[in-house]
């Protein structure tokens, strides 16, 4: 059983031991210091993290030497799932690829971008497989980031922990995934493929395990540090600025007085 990253350091590792260049490791060094940034307070239902995800899935494709921008595209192929952009657009849109483009490049975007538009439903993954060989090179190395995405989800077990009816479908249809992974050229792939559904032939999670929230795919969790608080320290500060606005508004002061004591009572109770 190869020894897949679940950390920066132990991805830095793994591409310097399989050879790949001192170039190679700063690009995806920048890539992996954006996707800090892009998945900062996004976990997995089950607890973690879509960075530790994206390591374990760009490990995955380290192992088979895939070029190092598939490999960047692997780190960070769920950024169009509703990650923080800093709006409240989700998906790929100009706006985002253009921030993306400007880290990752063209290519590896590309990748990405084809990874989040193609459907990924279990109903259609017998079609895919037909039509595979007709896919061009970006199509293809979407559905490379899939496996890869798929045997990084199950090597701790993690499906286990989605919705029983998620976990029973990725069971059920990991014969194709494999034959996917054959027909792209990977049969090493495809023997992990294999290999990791076969472990979890008869696991059941106990309920203690479940998660704690549903939908148990996506979290988002905000730092007390950054959440929203009240700017006021005092009731002396916040005196200070209602005489400054007396003096300001003192014409209209007498009308507005009322008011202005209950909006003081309401952000500083006694």
């Amino acid at each position: 059983m190869p020894d897949y990253a679940q950390t920066y350091l132990q991805l830095h590792c793994q591409i310097h031991r399989l050879g790949y260049s001192k170039d190679d490791i700063q690009y995806l060094r920048r890539v992996y210091e954006f996707g800090m940034q892009i998945f900062s307070g996004y976990v997995q239902g089950y607890g973690k993290s879509f960075l530790s995800h994206g390591t374990g899935t760009a490990s995955v494709l380290v192992s088979l030497k895939t070029p190092i921008q598939v490999v960047a595209a692997g780190l960070i192929h769920n950024i169009y799932e509703g990650t923080n952009f800093g709006d409240r657009k989700t998906g790929v849109v100009p706006e985002h690829q253009k921030v993306v483009i400007g880290v990752v490049g063209k290519e590896a975007e590309s990748y990405v971008a084809t990874f989040n538009t193609l459907c990924w439903s279990p109903d259609i993954y017998v079609s895919i497989r037909e039509r595979l060989t007709s896919y061009d090179h970006s199509q293809k190395t979407a559905v490379l980031l899939h496996l890869a995405d798929h045997v990084e989800h199950n090597l701790d077990q993690g499906t286990l922990y989605f919705f029983n009816k998620e976990s029973a479908w990725r069971r059920k249809n990991y014969v194709v995934l494999a034959d996917m992974a054959i027909i792209l050229g990977h049969p090493t792939l495809g023997n992990e493929i294999r290999r990791v559904h076969q472990e979890h032939e008869g696991v059941h999670h106990p309920d203690e395990f479940k998660p704690l929230h549903t939908p148990p795919i996506k979290r988002k969790l905000v730092p007390r540090s950054c959440r929203r608080r009240y700017s006021w320290k005092s009731k002396e500060e916040f005196g200070g600025w209602l005489q400054g606005f007396q003096l300001a508004t003192f014409p209209f002061y007498r009308k507005m007085r009322p008011m202005l004591k209950t909006l003081r009572n309401w952000l500083l109770p006694m």
